[in-house]
């Protein structure tokens, strides 16, 4: 949105859900899945959208639709059998991507530290990872590592997708969002994952105010929920959940200031498994809940308006095989980046009149952030057209009419009118008294 004065936001602008597209479900498994790349559904989930490409160019030049690695910012899919899918990822720091780990909710460390190696106190950049694979026996989650034999099943494996890893906005380029992974199933009810956020780009000349929201915020991961009461006897919701989409990106570029409004680029909540329990049945098993997308990026101008780029939540479980440990192996997302800067600067000149057959020198100025190294272009037409001088100030030839110059300050890509109004020279007519 381009806006030549005072922008005022009072409702919503809003791209949440508009970015890279979700992992999608497909109902076949296998118990044992270790891959990170494959294009057997058998083998896992299918993985999100990001700046790799689409699920047709991960299996054509990838070799790798499904199972659990992250494709650049895109979250991984869960593997077999039925492990949870992985955020999806945006802005944070690279470096502090480690395995697609996310970040573990201390609260459960006791559980977190019998992984190896522990994610106690872990918090990385970028997507939550997807929970933890089928198990059919009633353990101990709180002395019972995952992938222990007692806990039956596929054991109860880290085979979760790989949270998406975070990108780089050093050089320049912006992002959407990247999608969450799908959960793992092999009937019609896992979970699919969450679309990632898009861009939402404004360039103003004036103040940003109101009391309105603008929202680039990822979709939350879909449950593994079986719509319905369970039937008679019957146990539904057992397979896993879908990762969640991360936050967009919100640029906000203005020669004002940016007052009350709230900004917000923050990763969508991992998908929950949903288990339903008909008469006379019992739960027999847990699966994987889906993990948190990773926060956006926010750059504005100028002023403090509230900003939010906050990872999402990871899923949970309501299996009571593992009732002291919900997340099940699921984490959240990482933070993005909210306060974040971004150059702005306009052009101004003053139209002038003159006499015919006079000169008029043409100064330009620049108010906002002055960027280092500009030029200014002087030219006949608003597009295209010759260019007439470099530099500031600018003379004009002589003038017979009224003529209309652009100036363009080097990198800007627009141009500024002014105009040269050329009257005709007065000629006094004297009567003798």
């Amino acid at each position: 949105i381009e806006v030549t004065g005072t922008t005022t936001v009072n409702g919503n602008i809003d791209v949440s859900n508009l970015g890279f597209r979700g992992g999608q479900i497909d109902a076949s498994s296998t118990f044992g899945g270790t891959r990170y790349a494959d294009n057997d559904p058998l083998e896992g989930a299918e993985k999100g959208e990001g700046i790799v490409g689409n699920q047709l160019f991960y299996s054509t030049f990838l070799a790798g639709r499904y199972t659990r690695g992250a494709a650049a910012n895109g979250g991984g899919g869960g593997n077999g059998h039925n492990a949870g899918g992985a955020g999806g990822a945006n802005a944070g720091n690279p470096l502090n991507w480690t395995d697609g780990a996310g970040v573990s909710d201390p609260i459960y460390n006791v559980s977190w530290a019998l992984e190896i190696p522990s994610l106690v106190g872990v918090s990385n950049s970028g997507g939550g990872r997807g929970g933890y694979s089928h198990a059919s026996t009633n353990g101990n989650e709180l002395t019972q590592a995952p992938g222990n034999a007692a806990w039956g099943g596929d054991l109860r494996r880290q085979v979760g997708g790989l949270g998406g890893r975070p990108l780089d906005y050093s050089n320049g380029k912006l992002f959407m969002g990247g999608a969450g992974g799908a959960g793992d199933g092999e009937t019609a009810y896992p979970g699919a994952g969450g679309n990632g956020a898009g861009i939402n780009f404004l360039s103003t000349y004036g103040n940003v105010n109101g009391t309105g929201i603008i929202a680039a915020n990822g979709q939350d991961g879909f449950n593994c929920e079986q719509p319905g009461a369970a039937p008679f006897g019957q146990v539904t919701g057992k397979d896993a959940a879908g990762g969640a989409g991360a936050g967009g990106t919100i640029l906000i570029k203005t020669t004002g200031i940016v007052a009350g409004i709230t900004i917000n680029a923050n990763g969508g909540k991992g998908g929950d498994q949903v288990m339903k329990v008909g008469a006379f049945a019992s739960i027999g098993e847990a699966e994987g809940p889906g993990g948190g997308g990773g926060g956006g990026y926010i750059a504005i101008t100028s002023g403090t308006p509230t900003r939010n780029t906050n990872g999402g939540i990871n899923g949970t479980t309501n299996s009571t095989y593992v009732s002291n440990f919900p997340p099940n192996g699921a984490t959240s997302g990482g933070v993005g980046m909210p306060n974040e800067s971004i150059d702005a600067f306009d052009v101004v000149v003053s139209n002038d009149t003159i006499c015919t057959n006079s000169t008029n020198t043409l100064a330009a100025s620049i108010i906002g952030t002055t960027p280092i190294g500009i030029v200014f272009e002087w030219y006949d037409s608003p597009t295209g057209g010759t260019l007439l001088f470099t530099g500031n100030p600018f003379t004009t030839p002589l003038l017979m009419a009224t003529t209309t110059y652009y100036v363009r300050v080097c990198p800007a890509p627009f141009r500024v009118p002014v105009t040269v109004y050329v009257v005709p020279n007065v000629t006094p007519t004297f009567t003798a008294v």
